[in-house]
């Protein structure tokens, strides 16, 4: 019996192994644009800064995933305001009671199908926004070849005035310009 389990658990394991949606080199030029310890530094027209620092990043196998065939990979990025903002719930309700962190999500991708591009998404600042295909590049004599990804919420009522409602992206630099609700337009310095 211990032997038919031992050979169920192989084939099992191969299974699982075989069925792995690993990202691809374009994806990894992506996700390779932060490292933990990157800082990005924001200036707006008035001056001003805004700043923030790469503190986590995951590269990962998501296991077996409910709902989905095969074994997509995943990585996360987390970064932190400089100075530190307000922390955000990360959990609620657990054993110790509700738990707050520093960290906040920048981008998480996700390889669903080798033969299709990951999904990547952006979280900034009040910012949840996918990454469009590259056939949606832009160009500007200032930026080269760039992404504009506009909130999907732009002039909602419920989106804060300090919230990002847009962001310009480019492969080579990642975020480099983002504008808030009230209209001010931050650009990467550093």
């Amino acid at each position: 019996m211990s032997r038919l389990l031992i050979i169920v658990l192989t084939l099992s394991v191969i299974l699982i192994q075989s069925c792995k949606n690993s990202f691809d080199d374009k994806d990894m030029m992506i996700i390779n644009l932060y490292s933990v310890g990157d800082t990005l530094i924001f200036e707006n027209d008035k001056g001003h800064y805004d700043s923030i620092t790469i503190v986590s990043k995951e590269i990962r196998y998501n296991e077996l995933s409910e709902g989905y065939s095969g074994n997509p990979q995943t990585c996360w990025i987390e970064y932190q305001t400089i100075p530190p903002g307000e922390p955000e719930l990360k959990s609620f309700r657990g054993p110790q009671g509700d738990i707050y962190n520093q960290n906040k999500s920048f981008i998480s991708a996700t390889k669903w199908e080798d033969s299709n591009p990951a999904r990547v998404e952006i979280k900034f600042g009040g910012f949840g926004g996918t990454l469009p295909a590259s056939n949606s590049l832009r160009q500007d004599d200032n930026l080269g070849d760039h992404f504009l990804i506009d909130h999907y919420c732009y002039d909602c009522i419920g989106v804060d005035s300090t919230d990002i409602v847009q962001i310009i992206w480019t492969p080579q630099r990642g975020v480099v310009q983002y504008m808030k609700k009230n209209k001010t337009v931050w650009r990467l310095i550093e």
